[in-house]
């Protein structure tokens, strides 16, 4: 087994002094978007990573060329299109704009053809940059048709949510979905992908929702509201406005209905400990939810996302009927400060004490009630490793066992004395 040997273009390597009567291989590692081919001394062109077993001969080079080829990705095509349904559909609905956005990491501009109302075709270009595209604007009846989207990356596509309408998709001739943002799915090499958007004239809007819960531990305030932030988007990004139900669960008690107003976009709320409330908002709106930060405050916070740990505290997700399910927990530790050094003891007039520490706050919490909306209990919480009073040696009662044993060695010590006396003055009689 050699050694590993980078080489650029055009550039060789000539090795000296190899034996005699020898098998020799060469193997090109990596090279993941080439196509690879070998020749060992100008024979045959295979094509392949490693060559066939040989020999090289006495006083002689034996030349193995390696040539790679730049291969374009494997691509697909995306075509999205744009339908009106329902009764009372007039000529304004079907020449009102209907503004979508691609969502990918596949960063570049591609090159898109539009086929509008009459049949008309346009050509022209989608820019993705930044996990989205540009604004893509479809009447009904219109269709944009995106290439050379290469197929190793996820896409999702969402639309604009418009007031009267019921938005739905089909994602490749899959079963119709009620939403605004589809799942993300992946393209297949050149083929054509489809994504079907039909909006129905006043029809029942679906909604989706998901769920946020606050726990504090033992030695946090619970009684304390926790400040958060709730920013929200349809699925072409543009700020959600409007007033939507709530539904918010005390300590697993009975559930309050309410309402939160979204404007521009955003809206605040706050929890307690053992607090969960519930977002109702179209189906297929985005959102991030993030809460204020308190270490300054000697808060650290952790986030779960259905029930897995989550990195950071902004969590985004989307509003759907498989409700997203987030908890912050937030763990308080006290500092535990130093306690006073005794005085020096070679000092006579010292008067110095050390007083007993306060106790340390229980490990040993009482368990909760779990409710109807399946928070796990907060008496459950970690208590951040604190160790109960009972664990802690206490001043007064070490004094108490030291006396006891003194005396009780001093009785020992007696005994044996005196039995010592008495055998031997027995044997002096």
């Amino acid at each position: 087994m050699s050694n590993t040997i980078s080489l650029k273009s055009k550039e060789r390597l000539i090795i000296s002094g190899l034996p005699l009567n020898t098998d020799f291989s060469v193997t090109e590692l990596g090279a993941a978007n080439f196509k690879t081919n070998w020749m060992v001394n100008g024979t045959t062109t295979h094509e392949g990573k490693q060559t066939e077993l040989f020999r090289i001969l006495n006083q002689q080079t034996t030349p193995v060329l390696l040539t790679n080829s730049k291969q374009a990705p494997d691509t697909a095509s995306l075509k999205i299109s744009k339908t009106l349904a329902g009764e009372g559909i007039t000529d304004a609905d079907s020449n009102q704009d209907f503004n979508f956005r691609i969502y990918s990491s596949a960063s570049g501009i591609y090159k898109a053809v539009k086929v509008q109302q009459k049949g008309n075709t346009t050509n022209t270009t989608v820019t993705i940059q930044d996990g989205e595209s540009g604004l893509i604007t479809l009447k009904n009846g219109e269709t944009l048709t995106l290439a050379g989207l290469p197929i190793d990356h996820n896409y999702a596509v969402g639309e604009a949510y418009v007031n009267g309408y019921v938005t739905s998709y089909k994602v490749n001739g899959t079963p119709e979905v009620k939403g605004m943002t589809t799942d993300p799915f992946r393209l297949v090499a050149n083929q054509n992908g489809t994504v079907d958007f039909t909006n129905t004239k006043n029809g029942d809007v679906a909604m989706g929702s998901f769920s946020v819960n606050k726990f504090v531990n033992q030695t946090g305030n619970r009684t304390r509201a926790f400040e958060f932030n709730l920013e929200a988007v349809d699925g072409a990004g543009n700020p959600l406005n409007g007033i939507f139900q709530t539904e918010t669960i005390t300590n697993g008690g009975t559930v309050a209905k309410g309402r939160i107003d979204i404007q521009g976009g955003n809206a605040k709320f706050t929890l307690t400990h053992g607090q969960s409330i519930k977002f109702i908002l179209p189906m297929g709106a985005r959102y991030e939810v993030s809460e204020k930060d308190y270490k300054v405050d000697g808060y650290t916070t952790r986030v779960t996302k259905r029930d897995a740990a989550y990195t950071g505290t902004h969590v985004f997700g989307t509003a759907t009927a498989d409700s997203d399910n987030i908890s912050y927990h937030n763990d308080f530790e006290e500092d535990e400060g130093e306690l006073p050094l005794p005085a020096d003891e070679d000092k006579p007039d010292s008067s110095a004490t050390i007083d007993e520490p306060d106790a340390l706050p229980a490990s040993d919490g009482t368990s909760g009630t779990n409710g109807t909306s399946g928070i796990t209990s907060p008496q459950g919480l970690p208590s951040a490793g604190y160790t109960g009073k009972q664990a802690l040696p206490q001043t007064g009662e070490d004094d108490g066992r030291l006396y006891t044993i003194i005396g009780v060695i001093i009785l020992v010590m007696v005994a044996v004395v005196v039995t010592i006396y008495y055998t031997k003055r027995k044997q002096t009689k």
